[in-house]
């Protein structure tokens, strides 16, 4: 017999439907379901905190990247992974929301319109030194522009086209080394950025 209440597992207060002899088994209602999904996120985060099991703190990561495609697929295949996501179409937009949002993890594409990832790397080491850079780009040609990320700050890079799971190793693996390091070039002045 299924019961409808609060989940006592968790803060988050989410509603969903308890087995009454297995209050591990909750089944979401199907008004909280999006349009777009069949699970409810928010369930399974319950549903592991009813079974006891550790919970990371949930990471904040800023991708910042031009085209649309590549931010949204880089935001479904993130967020299914339990990390809080901010989206910037272009270099600037994210620093500005570097100014008022904390991030842990910044995911720079390198060719992009306005500024581009070389350019916004070093500003982003400044501006936010414990954040981790991952640079990507699938770009290509003489000059490997992913050792020049690395050069100027980036902590690691991603060559496009990458799978969901190389992009998940990768930033797993930068916030689990999460060690800020000097800057390449400590004179840049962010107020110069327009």
């Amino acid at each position: 017999m299924a019961l409808f209440g609060r989940c006592g597992a968790c803060l988050d207060g989410c509603n969903v439907f308890f087995v009454r002899r297995n209050p591990h088994l909750a089944i979401p209602p199907v008004a909280t379901l999006s349009p777009f999904s069949y699970k409810s996120t928010e369930s399974q985060s319950c549903i592991r905190r009813a079974r006891g099991e550790v919970q990371r703190a949930m990471a904040t990561i800023l991708i910042i990247d031009d085209e649309e495609q590549m931010r949204l697929f880089l935001q479904v295949a993130l967020e299914g992974a339990g990390y809080r996501v901010l989206t910037a179409e272009n270099g600037k937009h994210g620093l500005r929301l570097l100014e008022h949002q904390e991030a842990d993890l910044v995911l720079v594409d390198i060719f992009m319109s306005e500024m581009d990832g070389l350019e916004l790397i070093p500003l982003v080491r400044k501006m936010r030194p414990a954040s981790r850079i991952i640079a990507i780009s699938g770009g290509s040609g003489e000059w490997d522009y992913l050792d020049s990320a690395v050069y100027l700050g980036a902590h690691t890079t991603l060559k496009k086209p990458f799978s969901p799971q190389a992009l998940l190793a990768a930033v797993s693996s930068q916030l689990k080394n999460a060690q800020p390091i000097p800057l390449a070039h400590p004179d840049i002045n962010l107020n110069e950025v327009e």
